[in-house]
């Protein structure tokens, strides 16, 4: 489930990508390949040696959650709360996961869930393709943003319409799991609808 678009400026040909980053059985084309080899450097969202590195992963857990030890408790009043066990209860997310994560990133974390409990994997993902395809012909690699960068942006979003995304995002998680089969389904028989 990969889209891209090219951009000619001043004489180079640039081709933007739009991926899943989860996947299962994924293969890249031969077009792709092709796009791949012909690049002098492949540009990710977040460049993909930053993805990666397992010591950025331990920077970015304390980004995920709550400030100063906070729990959603300390955010929301008793029946707000209780929506958001109910919703992660029945997305199968323990609460003692998601109690102290910043209500986006406990909604990110049930949908991580949802896709692992369909056999989707991060490292099957069309980014970790590209990535290991590129490294193949020592094709250097960049981002768009740094982790950080992206993190701050969630940041900037106010606790209350975190809430209103997470609860959002859990009321779709059963119709996502129909996507995630239709789309997989779609993929694997070589349809381009997306």
């Amino acid at each position: 489930m990969t889209f891209s678009t090219q951009l000619k400026k001043t004489g180079a040909l640039f081709t933007f990508w739009g991926v899943c980053i989860w996947g299962r059985g994924f293969v890249l084309s031969e077009e792709v390949k092709g796009i791949i080899e012909s690049v002098d450097e492949v540009y990710y969202e977040i460049d993909m040696k930053e993805m990666i590195d397992p010591a950025n992963a331990q920077k970015l857990m304390p980004l995920m959650m709550l400030p100063d030890g906070k729990t959603l408790e300390d955010l929301y009043p008793v029946e707000k709360i209780a929506v958001l066990r109910q919703k992660f209860n029945k997305a199968g997310v323990p609460w003692m996961i998601v109690e102290k994560q910043k209500p986006l990133f406990g909604a990110m974390t049930a949908i991580a869930m949802a896709g692992m409990k369909q056999g989707m994997q991060a490292d099957k993902g069309t980014e970790n393709l590209v990535y290991d395809y590129a490294k193949k012909f020592d094709k250097p690699s960049a981002g768009f943003e740094t982790m950080e960068f992206q993190m701050s942006l969630f940041d900037s979003v106010s606790y209350d319409m975190q809430y209103e995304i997470a609860v959002s995002t859990l009321d779709q998680l059963d119709s996502l799991k129909g996507t995630f089969r239709s789309c997989w389904l779609r993929f694997s028989r070589g349809s381009k609808r997306t």
